[in-house]
């Protein structure tokens, strides 16, 4: 699902300041992951590996570290 951030509400504040968790009403700061309000304050969100191919950005579960190695295969 693209994330061009022209869609604020779906993915992120209707200012456009933080990223929100669709499970848990979470927000995030974009920068760095940190989160700000929601049951997770002060835990940050882990950055994945990613390739983009044909302008789309995929999940590169080959560069995975081992902790998540399997993640995201089905």
């Amino acid at each position: 699902m693209p994330f061009d951030g022209t869609d604020p509400g779906r993915f992120a504040t209707p200012d456009g300041r933080h990223l929100v968790c669709g499970e848990h009403g979470a927000l995030y700061r974009p920068d760095d992951g940190l989160c700000v309000a929601g049951p997770c304050l002060g835990a940050r969100l882990r950055a994945l590996p990613v390739v983009v191919r044909g302008g789309k950005a995929y999940l590169d579960t080959a560069a995975l570290p081992d902790t998540l190695a399997g993640w995201g295969q089905p």
